[in-house]
């Protein structure tokens, strides 16, 4: 076992002891990250009212969908097949730890696709190997995935990117065109 899958493990069985508010719980901390990390401002103080009261395992992927949905975030439920989990994008991660439940929000990191970061409350992010998270005792690949219909910043940022390229391609033909006149078409 590698040093990072050990630091992950016992970072996430220690999960009645969840930082923030209150004690806000896992559940509240994940939503509030992930709404950080696709650039839309919401403040905890607009997602704990929003929580319906907590069962003793705490909430629900169906009671943060909700929550998600009346901000602005539309979250899809996936299962992802151990095999094939890949992450493109923020996502909320469920896992199983005995009798008990945990979220977390895991996002790419890197170029190779193949890392992840762990973000879990106010804990020291973690980076992980896709397939080392897979085979942890606790996955059971559920997770809320934001649908691509959202706008966040990431999306923005590229279209954004895509529209300066453009530009500037289309000032260079326009410059080419005209300080090489033997070029034009008349």
């Amino acid at each position: 076992m590698t040093a990072s899958i050990g630091v992950f493990i016992a970072m996430i069985l220690t999960t009645n002891q969840n930082p923030g508010p209150e004690n806000w719980g896992c559940g509240a901390q994940s939503l509030y990250q992930l709404f950080k990390c696709v650039a839309i401002n919401i403040s905890p103080e607009q997602i704990l009212p929003l929580l319906p009261p907590a069962n003793p395992q705490g909430h629900s992927l169906g009671d943060l969908q909700r929550v998600a949905k009346q901000l602005g975030l539309t979250l899809e439920a996936l299962d992802y097949p151990i095999k094939s989990f890949r992450v493109e994008s923020p996502i909320i991660m469920f896992f199983r730890i005995g009798s008990e439940g945990h979220f977390v929000v895991v996002r790419p990191v890197g170029h190779t696709g193949k890392l992840v970061q762990v973000l879990d409350g106010d804990r020291s992010p973690t980076v992980i190997n896709c397939d080392d998270l897979t085979r942890l005792s606790s996955w059971t690949g559920l997770a809320l995935v934001p649908q691509s219909n959202n706008i966040s910043f990431w999306g923005l940022a590229a279209g954004g990117s895509i529209a300066i390229c453009l530009g500037a391609f289309l000032q260079f033909v326009h410059f080419r065109l005209r300080s090489n006149p033997s070029r034009s078409t008349t």
